[in-house]
């Protein structure tokens, strides 16, 4: 009777500590694709809202929100509501050059900021070859190898792409998700233009971008600020060849990162701590947290074995109710209408951020955006396994084991349990 209630015991802290690690995900992930659908369901155009309540952008749907966006509803089953984002942006105006805008109207589906940027770009192309490789429609494929074309024409004599045909600065992220887009070309048409685009790109990322000062990408040709999101982008690019084609260990890249632009600070009073947009010191600025950035770090951990369920319960309070759209998501930052120190500024509202909350989607599914994570609707096979194997260190968050270290070490300790009371109960 005994060893009968001790199993009994076990088995149930067993099942509940499964469901409450598997639920939270699974819960938080529900109410992001609820805050989604609702924010699409606003909209006469089927855009997403990107920042709902700052009334300086209160009709934005900024492109690279809407590629996201696109992409999760497709991780998420979405299926009719990824397929009216991506017709509308594969008819949507494009600039002269042949770049996509910035922003369109949440409401009309005209331009509405004409800005005409490498990064934004890629990410369209991206998810146009995701629907490709999931729909087969070759639209998607000539559309993507257009913008593509156009984006090779900003290469500048290094082998580096400006930010745009407009601009004159040169961007690391930009460059990363430039390489992506020509990677997955390249894999999927075997055209060896593209091929040849992503080896110049990353010739321009090693030789003009890496800084052997901090063991870290610039943000930019000479600009030597540290940045979160441009050391994460290394790893989405260039997975798991990163340390065979550049010597280096993805989680040292890591651990740098976190060094540069770990910060503790406050949100509606309460601490709170995780990456800021950029080290303080490069650019001094008010300490805040850059939760999309913060999310994509976690992102890195995840893949490279890192302890990413402590990195994601650090901006659980920055977790928050749609008062608009129902349903939850991410904030932008921990600071509204704050100069971030990179050229612009944060949302001015406590409402959900689309682009927090996508990527809080592609932490709690494992997914890499800059790659091509689905297949064809017709093929029935089981997905692989999206881990990568691991390259961690001893220390810090970067290094906590494997990809589901909080989960495993619960199981091995409730196993533990459960041998423990059939031993002494067996005497």
């Amino acid at each position: 009777m005994k060893r009968d209630l001790l199993v009994c015991f076990s088995l149930l802290f067993l099942s509940i500590t499964v469901s409450q690690v598997w639920s939270n995900d699974e819960e938080k992930t529900s109410q992001i694709q609820k805050f989604l659908i609702k924010n699409q369901n606003g909209s006469e155009s089927s855009l997403v809202l990107s920042h709902p309540g700052d009334s300086s952008i209160e009709n934005y749907s900024f492109t690279y929100d809407l590629s996201i966006a696109g992409d999760v509803f497709l991780v998420l089953g979405e299926i009719e509501r990824c397929r009216s984002i991506l017709e509308f942006l594969l008819d949507a105006k494009l600039s002269p050059n042949n770049f996509y805008y910035s922003a369109y109207n949440y409401q009309s589906g005209d331009p509405i900021e004409y800005n005409e940027h490498v990064g934004l770009n890629s990410y369209v192309v991206i998810s146009f070859l995701n629907w490709y490789i999931y729909e087969e429609d070759e639209r998607y494929l000539n559309q993507s190898k257009i913008i593509a074309d156009a984006v090779s024409g900003v290469i500048t004599n290094e082998g580096c792409l400006k930010g745009g045909p407009t601009e004159s600065f040169v961007s690391a992220e930009h460059n990363f998700d430039a390489m992506s887009m020509y990677k997955i070309l390249y894999n999927i048409t075997n055209e060896q233009k593209w091929k040849d685009l992503e080896n110049e790109i990353y010739d321009c990322l090693e030789n003009v971008m890496w800084n052997t000062n901090y063991d870290l990408y610039n943000v930019g040709k000479d600009d030597n600020k540290r940045v979160t999101d441009v050391q994460s982008m290394a790893h989405f690019t260039l997975g798991d060849t990163y340390p065979e084609k550049t010597g280096r260990q993805m989680s040292s890249l890591m651990k740098n990162t976190q060094s540069a632009v770990w910060v503790n600070t406050t949100f509606k009073e309460q601490e709170i701590e995780g990456c800021d947009f950029v080290n303080i010191q490069d650019c001094p600025h008010e300490k805040m947290i850059s939760v999309e950035w913060h999310l994509q770090y976690c992102c890195v951990l995840r893949s490279i074995g890192g302890n990413w369920e402590q990195c994601r319960n650090y901006i659980d309070l920055l977790f928050v109710d749609s008062q608009i759209y129902a349903g939850k998501g991410y904030v932008y930052s921990s600071r509204k209408s704050e100069n971030n120190c990179l050229g612009w500024s944060t949302p001015n509202t406590d409402e959900p951020s689309v682009s927090s909350s996508c990527w809080g989607v592609f932490l709690f599914k494992n997914i890499n955006p800059l790659s091509i994570f689905t297949k064809n609707k017709n093929d029935s096979s089981n997905d692989s396994d999206n881990d990568s194997d691991n390259d961690n260190d001893d220390d810090d968050i970067v290094s906590g084991g494997s990809s589901n270290t909080y989960l495993e070490k619960k199981l091995l300790f409730y196993i533990f349990v459960l041998l423990i009371s059939f031993v002494t109960t067996s005497f």
